[in-house]
């Protein structure tokens, strides 16, 4: 499945729409957590889709410190910062580059971003940073929400 099909099923599930109704968009082989299974209201998450086959992950960090969409009659969406494809070495993931920022017209931005993570097959643990920013460091645990054969 392209990077693409992976980031909208990504951002689906971060902006609320059930896991089991995307079920059949999660590529195989892959392991989807979030820090926020089920969120009420729209906040602050981290979603990391591992892809167990080629070793990779997409990251994405939903943080309001990046900024926020809104939509006509709903309230504010946090902006999300992607980075799609990312190396995973024996359950861990460390990321210091670029990850774009997208925002609601259909725009997209560069933010710096530094991750640090730990896979394991029930949850994920680590910590994201985006120097330059007025984001603090953000710690999370992101339990296991799907797992596809």
């Amino acid at each position: 499945m392209p990077n693409r099909a992976v980031l909208g099923v990504v951002v689906a599930v971060a902006l609320g729409a059930p896991a089991v109704a995307l079920a059949d968009g999660f590529p195989p082989h892959s392991n989807i957590y979030m820090q926020h299974r089920y969120p009420k209201k729209p906040t602050d998450n981290v979603i990391i889709a591992f892809h167990r086959n080629t070793n990779t992950a997409l990251i994405q960090v939903n943080n309001f410190c990046l900024g926020s969409t809104s939509y006509s009659g709903s309230p504010k969406y946090p902006n999300p910062a992607v980075v799609n494809s990312t190396r995973v070495r024996q359950g861990k993931l460390s990321y210091r580059g670029v990850a774009r920022i997208y925002t609601g017209t259909h725009t997209s931005r560069k933010v710096r971003m530094t991750v640090s993570a730990v896979i394991k097959p029930a949850q994920s643990t680590g910590v994201v940073s985006f120097p330059g920013t007025k984001c603090g460091t953000i710690r999370f645990v992101a339990d296991l929400v799907k797992r596809t054969p």
